[in-house]
């Protein structure tokens, strides 16, 4: 072809990008909406965004389904933040730039709260601020790992109610709150297991 492989790896965005992104029916709960917002409830089990342009079944193309779009023309749902595809929640979209630039600016200023329930096995600290950077595991690239000179993380956690160890849960079990102060991915997941009580049921860090 005689093409360099940046021109190549432009072609092919080109060629992503003139495909429309699926359009899903499925219901969503609309939690908060006017005209320049769309706040749904995510339930468990279903991603925030696909991998890839031509695939479906994530929560945004049910809400561009919601909103009347067609996939590559305004109405269209601006992504502003995620949650894991096993956590449920509240997700936040914008229906248009200006709003996303501008509720983007205000996570970005860390002027957004944010707050978490979980369960977890052991039984951590009545309170705990948690304050260990976070990397890329080397070994595993669906896995994070603290310290290691990673990017700067901090989550500071209550906890709500526990259940003391006992011969059914050996090392007890607990109900916490957490408040990340930074977004990194398996943020919260993470620094529960560095605590010594990691989410139940989480695949990656138990």
């Amino acid at each position: 072809v005689g093409s360099s492989e940046e021109r190549v790896q432009a072609i092919c965005r080109r060629d992503s990008l003139s495909h429309p992104l699926v359009v899903d029916h499925e219901p969503v709960e609309v939690l908060f909406e006017d005209e320049a917002l769309l706040v749904v409830d995510k339930p468990p089990r279903i991603s925030t965004t696909m991998s890839h342009r031509f695939e479906g079944g994530s929560l945004l193309n049910r809400c561009i389904g919601y909103m009347g779009g067609d996939g590559r023309h305004p109405p269209m749902p601006y992504i502003l933040h995620r949650l894991d595809q096993d956590t449920s929640g509240v997700i936040a979209f914008a229906k248009d730039s200006a709003a996303a630039a501008n509720v983007c600016g205000q996570f970005r200023n860390r002027e957004v709260h944010k707050e978490y329930l979980a369960l977890c096995i052991g039984v951590p600290p009545l309170e705990a601020r948690v304050d260990e950077p976070i990397s890329l595991d080397p070994e595993n690239k669906e896995r994070r790992r603290c310290g290691f000179g990673g990017d700067a993380s901090v989550t500071e956690v209550q906890r709500l109610a526990y259940v003391a160890p006992c011969e059914r849960l050996p090392l007890g079990a607990a109900l916490v709150r957490a408040r990340p102060q930074t977004g990194r991915t398996h943020q919260i997941r993470l620094h529960m297991h560095c605590l010594g009580a990691p989410i139940l049921a989480d695949h990656l860090y138990l």
